[in-house]
């Protein structure tokens, strides 16, 4: 009859989004439970280090994140695809037995960028520390992108949740007791290490198993899916070790301030879009389903990116006043600067997870690879502009330009759909 198909639109409509709502959920709730151990973390070394181990703090999670890109190379975000599409073994397989060979090598380069700076020598060893977790860590997200692939993200949020809960309370309990930055690198890396093996545990009982198979060509296959929110991470990362290094650490410790609680709103405004990805490639073959899901995300996270800017704006000072102590004074004007990066570039991430839907990531990778070189390079004119202000305005200026960039190239490849 003429109402059925309506009907069953509708009820098919309802079940999707239902579910896509329950990602969104699950993984909001997990970056939210990253975010705040990592930022509970933050104010109690502020709090009871001081301002000196706070800059110190910051270039030891800044160094070791820089290098989770050559850890990840995209192959988490080619695991959630693969297994989104039914055939996600292999591409785990590829993704563990990448990670197993080359964390090694990451985890040297780590130790080297510390020795190299003229770091003391138990700030090398607490990055040695933090980069072991950081390792582990790599691989138990890649254990933990088959969960969001068979949109179970629930396991996702109570494994991360867990991790950064005792993460967060040893870390406390290590500065307390008097271990310091090396009590904090430990916890890191025990709470991690039990991250791999909860995450491995599960995914054996949805009958995932993990082999040492190695292929190169898997490798150049993932590096064009490394999701956006890496590219925003090493860019806010290199700003910040361009201020920290040209600066000789004078401003480290309220600038680092600044640039997590930038990148700590950026990842929980972007959480949905693990979830976004299996949707958009569900929805692939329709050209106006494609179209409709994918505005209606940007109109999201402008959205949400606008009102974290209005939040920051009206309620920065008092934030960082309460939360860090009016020692941290001089963070109000970075935390209210970096603020502004928020709706260009969580639309260049809208933009970019379109173009991985879409089967155009070799583009989206150049396009993203771009705007790390644009704003690296402007963070370091802005340095000799303005000091480390100066340097703080780059990425929302490169973010501006890019969104606009990637927003014309989805346009011409959602064209390009039949």
């Amino acid at each position: 009859m003429v109402w059925q198909k309506p009907l069953v639109f509708c009820l098919f409509y309802w079940v999707f989004m239902r579910r896509l709502t329950q990602q969104v959920f699950f993984l909001t709730l997990e970056k939210a439970s990253h975010l705040g151990g990592a930022m509970l973390l933050l104010i109690a070394v502020a709090r009871l280090l001081g301002e000196a181990a706070l800059g110190t703090y910051a270039y030891i999670i800044a160094i070791t994140a820089i290098f989770v890109p050559i850890l990840d190379v995209g192959l988490n975000t080619r695991v959630i695809r693969s297994v989104a599409a039914g055939n996600g073994t292999e591409a785990l397989q590829d993704a563990f037995a990448f990670k197993l060979r080359f964390g090694p090598i990451a985890l040297f380069l780590m130790i080297a960028c510390a020795w190299w700076a003229d770091k003391p020598a138990d700030v090398v060893l607490a990055v040695f520390l933090v980069g072991v977790s950081t390792w582990a860590m790599s691989v138990g997200d890649a254990f933990n992108a088959v969960f969001k692939g068979v949109q179970r993200a629930g396991y996702s949020a109570l494994l991360v949740g867990g991790t950064y809960i005792c993460l967060t309370g040893l870390g406390i309990g290590a500065m307390i007791y008097g271990a310091g930055i090396l009590g904090i690198a430990v916890a890191y890396t025990l709470c991690r290490l039990g991250f791999m093996v909860a995450a491995w545990v599960l995914i054996r009982r949805l009958g995932y198993e993990i082999g040492k198979m190695f292929r190169w060509q898997a490798v150049w296959a993932g590096v064009y899916f490394m999701p956006a929110v890496f590219f925003v991470g090493i860019l806010l990362n290199i700003n910040f070790l361009t201020a920290d290094g040209l600066g000789a650490g004078a401003e480290s410790g309220v600038y680092a301030i600044g640039y997590r609680v930038a990148a700590a709103l950026f990842v929980l405004v972007s959480a949905s879009l693990e979830g976004v990805l299996p949707a958009l490639v569900g929805v692939g073959d329709n050209k106006a389903a494609f179209r409709q899901l994918f505005f209606r995300c940007c109109g999201v996270f402008l959205a949400g990116g606008i009102l974290a800017v209005i939040l920051v704006q009206l309620l920065g000072f008092w934030a960082v006043v309460w939360v860090f102590g009016t020692d941290y004074i001089g963070a109000v004007v970075a935390v209210k600067v970096l603020g502004w990066i928020l709706p260009a570039l969580l639309i260049c991430a809208a933009g970019h997870t379109a173009m991985l839907a879409l089967g155009r990531e070799r583009e989206g990778f150049v396009w993203m690879v771009c705007l790390v070189g644009v704003g690296t390079f402007l963070g370091w004119l802005g340095f000799g502009w303005a000091g480390a202000m100066g340097t703080a305005y780059a990425p929302a200026v490169t973010g501006c330009l890019f969104a606009c960039v990637l927003g014309w190239r989805v346009k011409l490849a959602m064209n390009k759909k039949k």
